[in-house]
């Protein structure tokens, strides 16, 4: 027997709709509002479509390139696991700054969850 289809809610897919694919998207993104911890910048800017979409930046100045991608990963994972807690208006794009490649992903969640609850106040 096949399950019953999760709620949007629930959903906990990461689908090609709630990524930032093109770079036209991250620049249209980059000129919003920021928020920084010691491991993270978050910008984020009002949704062109339906909302929330995530994208992910990580320079050489955090490592090589599996410690980049091992961030992109925690990154993307925080997104999903915690998907109904973003604010359903915005577009957001997480750049990591050097200390996320020691953090280890809960930091990293825990970064992106707060400014999850900071954003959701915002008018």
């Amino acid at each position: 027997m096949i399950p019953p289809a999760l709620p949007l809610a629930t959903d906990r897919r990461y689908r090609p709709s709630d990524r930032l694919r093109r770079r036209s998207e991250f620049l249209r993104v980059q000129g919003g509002r920021k928020f920084s911890t010691h491991r993270l910048i978050i910008v984020a800017a009002p949704a062109a479509g339906e909302g929330p979409r995530f994208g992910v930046t990580v320079s050489k100045k955090v490592g090589c390139s599996p410690v980049r991608n091992q961030v992109k990963r925690w990154l993307r994972e925080a997104f999903r696991l915690n998907k109904a807690a973003w604010p359903r208006h915005l577009d957001f794009v997480a750049i990591a700054r050097g200390p996320a490649a020691t953090a280890g992903f809960r930091a990293l969640e825990r970064d992106l969850l707060r400014w999850a609850q900071t954003a959701s106040k915002a008018p």
